[in-house]
């Protein structure tokens, strides 16, 4: 009575510190309204709040390495990003298999091409004398040319830079001014500060530059030589504006006109005032998503969640009566109390996040039904409910230790070996399952030992000794139909290619909103006007988003990776030429050709490693045929799932992997379950024949095998149903393994160890 005691208050704190960690406002919380405001200390990502993310690889040159340069360079783009008033946006390092990279992702930008160039330039300023000017369509070619060396560093003269404004303008300069004693450069680091403004005295924005002492005293000497000479002002080589000198400048100062729009004097003299970027920067892969499309698509998971959730609950009462009141109880505790930790963190919710929340409905739900079945062995044995409830989580204990450990290590695979989204799944799978334990084993059993009187025994009276069904005898059988299934997986994964998504196949995805109806045929012949390679793009019809339903939605993937802004910009100016009307980009997703090898590399890693990992888990914690067992039960369901795949042309991206480790973890659940009851049984029953042992244990969990199955695939289901194109491959991914899986741990998994255990039934 005194543990229970105990463990009744300690209940109560964990449960007060999750609320407070929802309640106490968070410092968005004037954003949020009504029940929202329970959420204001839970950062949103990208894909849900709407945003862009880049990422970048660093372009070593010589003997530099990456980590001595890195944090320089999220310095510099931490700087840039203030300077032009992302102040919300976050600059991180990237560690990807021992390659490190840069991460930035903006919250609500909707200028993303203005962000890439700020993000993306290398930040070199300099001033030099216009020697010449040049039209041409190409760069003129320059006859002669020396260097000339300034503290230390080799600098060509000459150099022709092409006009900013104007492709086919190009300047000859000389880049080293050669005025006084010695020659010297004018360049950024020569710049103090650098403010945006209007332009007084015309149209558009100028950046006002204040030069250092001995900035001014350069800039002094060289306008002084120019007068009635072209002075270039020059950024990442390319011709900004290059006005007459019509006067020396003796104030410290200058002024860089020309310039069209605000913003992009915001950036200019963020590029200037942060200096130069050490490395140039690849795009790795870019990812932007629109606000309206992220809430569309978090309102549709969030509705299967609490379907998924009601049916549960109504579920787990009408199997389990009063105990399945307090696995209801226990359901919304931790939800309630993974929410909490992940308020006190800050972690940021992501929509696989919100994916692992209502997957952790049937983790919790899991862990109660062993524990019930359990109980109700006892009951039918004539014990009171309080000694059964007691004996029921003593021996349900090791199960499910055994059984969650593995969603946690295939959780913690999956959080080191993906990034972004997929790992705030990773992360909430991993709080979900442990909290779940939490509950499982606490909370359920203190709410369940001071209301056993609420059990009635006369409902699960005492059975007679049964065989059951005969699975192992029927062994060859059942191993003959997954042979068939297996085999047909590899045919149509041979012969029928996969869907693999742009994470894996590279190229980009634009989702895009219309005002007039047109045909996926008419879209097609219009991108191939643009370029004939276009003709084998992925074009599919959307369903419209709740409130715009006037509008016409369509996805285009095509194989192809844009280099830069112009690239794509060029590209969405010339397909809304051709469609003859305005299109809207809602999502915006591209991944560059070395960025899908690095992925799908990741996620053979991530697949192999887990499965390692798994295979010596099970083998430590019972014996080297349970691991084979196991590992060639898993083996047959990832080969089935992935024909599933291929069969109905599902894509497979980061959220399919996501799927393939969770259910990896899933299936072993199921595995151990059985396990965990055939090494009891070989103590209990000594002497027995191995086929008996197992198929005795193969009948006394299959009612929690229903169960728990039921009750996940009816969560995974709905989220397959009901959450839409963004959560397919992960969800049609788990819905086929739940099924799958179950089957192999009770016909597949068990029998395969019956040859291995036949010479030795000591565990």
């Amino acid at each position: 009575m005194r543990s229970n005691k105990v463990r009744l208050i300690f209940t109560i704190a964990v449960i007060v510190v999750a609320l407070l960690g929802m309640l106490i406002p968070g410092k968005n919380a004037a954003e949020y309204s009504g029940f929202g405001k329970l959420f204001s200390n839970l950062k949103l990502g990208l894909d849900i709040q709407g945003g862009s993310l880049f990422e970048y690889n660093l372009d070593l040159k010589g003997d530099v390495k990456a980590q001595d340069v890195i944090d320089n360079v999220i310095l510099v783009l931490r700087n840039r990003l203030d300077a032009a008033g992302y102040t919300e946006a976050t600059v991180a390092r990237i560690d990807s298999g021992g390659n490190l990279r840069v991460r930035v992702e903006i919250p609500g930008i909707r200028d993303t091409q203005e962000a890439e160039k700020l993000l993306g330039s290398k930040g070199k300023l300099y001033f030099a004398e216009v020697l010449e000017t040049s039209t041409t369509d190409v760069k003129p070619e320059l006859r002669r040319n020396r260097e000339i060396e300034i503290n230390g560093s080799t600098i060509e003269l000459y150099s022709w830079i092409q006009s900013k404004r104007n492709d086919t303008t190009w300047y000859k300069v000389k880049n080293v001014f050669e005025f006084g004693r010695e020659p010297f450069e004018i360049t950024g680091s020569d710049v103090i500060d650098a403010k945006p403004g209007l332009n007084t005295r015309g149209s558009g924005a100028v950046v006002h530059l204040n030069f250092s002492s001995a900035g001014s005293t350069k800039f002094e000497l060289a306008t002084g030589n120019l007068i009635n000479k072209q002075l270039a002002i020059i950024l990442d080589d390319k011709v900004i504006i290059a006005p007459v000198v019509n006067t020396k400048i003796t104030q410290g100062g200058a002024e860089i006109e020309g310039i069209q729009e605000i913003q992009e004097a915001k950036n200019i003299a963020a590029l200037i005032k942060s200096g130069n970027l050490p490395v140039d920067l690849v795009k790795f892969q870019e990812r932007t998503l629109g606000p309206t499309l992220g809430r569309d698509i978090v309102d549709t998971i969030i509705k299967a969640g609490i379907i998924g959730l009601a049916i549960v609950m109504i579920y787990m009462i009408i199997f389990y009566g009063w105990m399945g009141v307090i696995a209801d109880i226990a359901l919304i505790y931790n939800t309630i109390l993974l929410t909490g930790i992940l308020s006190w963190t800050n972690a940021i919710l992501t929509l696989p996040g919100i994916a692992g929340i209502i997957l952790t409905f049937g983790t919790t739900v899991d862990g109660n039904v062993i524990i019930y079945e359990r109980i109700k062995e006892e009951l039918r044995m004539g014990r009171p409910p309080l000694t059964s409830v007691k004996f029921g989580f003593q021996k349900a204990f090791s199960t499910l230790f055994d059984a969650n450990l593995t969603t946690v290590i295939a959780g913690i695979i999956l959080y080191y070996f993906s990034t972004g989204a997929v790992r705030g799944f990773a992360i909430t799978l991993i709080i979900g399952v442990l909290g779940s334990m939490f509950t499982n084993l606490v909370v359920s059993r203190t709410i369940l030992e001071g209301t056993s009187h609420f059990i009635k025994p006369e409902k699960f009276p005492k059975k007679g000794e049964r065989e059951g069904w005969d699975f192992v005898g029927k062994r060859k059988g059942f191993i003959l139909f997954s042979t068939v299934l297996i085999a047909a997986a590899l045919i149509l994964s041979f012969t029928k290619n996969f869907e693999y998504g742009i994470d894996f196949a590279g190229g980009t995805e634009i989702t895009v909103s219309m005002d007039d109806s047109i045909s996926i045929e008419d879209i097609r012949n219009d991108m191939i006007n643009i370029d004939p390679d276009y003709a084998t793009a992925k074009i599919v019809k959307l369903d419209p988003i709740k409130g715009q339903e006037d509008k016409f939605f369509f996805s285009v993937t095509i194989k192809d990776s844009f280099e830069d802004t112009v690239q794509k910009d060029a590209f969405i100016d010339s397909l809304s030429k051709e469609l003859n009307q305005e299109i809207e980009i809602l999502q915006f997703n591209d991944v560059s050709g070395f960025a899908s090898k690095e992925i799908k590399s990741f996620a053979w890693y991530a697949i192999i490693i887990s499965l390692v990992m798994l295979l010596a888990y099970i083998t430590l914690r019972f014996k080297f045929a349970f691991g084979v067992g196991a590992l060639l039960a898993l083996a047959h369901d990832v080969i089935i799932v992935l024909g599933f795949y291929s069969l109905f042309g599902v894509e497979i991206n980061v959220s399919a992997i996501a799927a393939f480790l969770t259910l990896a973890g899933y299936s072993l659940n199921d595995t151990i379950v059985v396990y965990d009851r055939i090494r009891e049984n070989f103590k209990n029953l000594r002497g027995r024949p191995v086929e008996v042992i197992v198929n005795k244990s193969i009948n006394d969990v299959i009612i929690r095998s229903l169960h728990t199955s039921i009750t996940t695939f009816i969560v995974v289901f709905l989220m397959l149903m009901l959450g839409g194109r963004a959560m397919a491959p992960f969800a049609f991914g788990l819905t086929i393994g739940i099924v799958i899986g179950t089957y192999s741990s009770l016909y597949i998994a068990s029998p395969i160890v019956i040859n291995m255990l036949k010479k030795s039934k000591k565990l």
